[in-house]
C-alpha cells in the first residue's frame, strides 16, 4: 500500500510503500500485549464475576477488536469465547444513551446522587 504523510524526522512530506508483514509486525505485538492485560485482568476478577463471563463469553467492542483475528487471539489465551459486537464502533455511544434514558430509575447511590444533581443544573 502506498501511504503519503509527513516525515515525524524532518516534517517533510513523503510517501513510501508500506508492506502488509510489517503491519503483521506491529499489530501482532499490540494485540499479544491486550492479550496479556485482558488476562491479567481476568486473574484479578472475582470467582463469581468471572464465572459469569466464561458462561457469558466477552464481547469485543471499539477499534482495537477489528483488528483481524483479535476475537480467535483473546479466546485462545483465556479460553473464554469471544464475540465482536455489532456495531463495534458505535455500541459504547448507543449503551451511553440508553443509561442516560434509565437513570431516574437506578438505585440511590453516592454516584448516580451526583449525576442527577449534574443533571438538573444542565
Amino acid at each position: 500500500m502506498l501511504v503519503k504523510g509527513r516525515d515525524a524526522k524532518n516534517g517533510m512530506p513523503r510517501e513510501l510503500t508500506l508492506l502488509s508483514s510489517e503491519i503483521y509486525t506491529v499489530l501482532s505485538r499490540l494485540a499479544r500485549h491486550i492479550a496479556d492485560e485482558v488476562q491479567s485482568v481476568l486473574e484479578d476478577t472475582s470467582p463469581e464475576l468471572v464465572g459469569d463471563i466464561a458462561e457469558n463469553g466477552i464481547t469485543l467492542t471499539g477499534g482495537g477488536c477489528q483488528i483481524a483475528g483479535m476475537d480467535m487471539l483473546l479466546t485462545e489465551r483465556t479460553g473464554i469465547p469471544c464475540t465482536i459486537a455489532d456495531d463495534p464502533d458505535s455500541c459504547v455511544a448507543i449503551g451511553c444513551g440508553k443509561s442516560l434514558a434509565w437513570i431516574n430509575t437506578m438505585k440511590e447511590g453516592p454516584i448516580n446522587i451526583a449525576r442527577k444533581r449534574l443533571m438538573r443544573q444542565a
